[in-house]
């Protein structure tokens, strides 16, 4: 579940998904129908991004802690 907030320009999602692995950011990617997904990967704890890329691969954004 999330919410929508107005923000200028357009809209900010606020999401209360539980952490999960990669493979399963993808699934509900595609469930979704998005060509992104943001998660917390529960492997590390890290922030990441999973991502449809241009050849139909997924790519995957994970933000390091420094």
């Amino acid at each position: 579940g999330g919410r929508l907030a107005a923000v200028k320009g357009g809209f900010k999602k606020f999401s209360d998904s539980k952490p999960m692995h990669e493979e399963e950011a993808a699934e509900q990617m595609e469930l979704l129908g998005h060509n992104f997904y943001a998660f917390t990967n529960s492997a590390n704890g890290k922030f990441g991004i999973v991502y449809r890329r241009e050849d139909g691969s997924y790519g995957l954004l994970e933000m390091e802690n420094k």
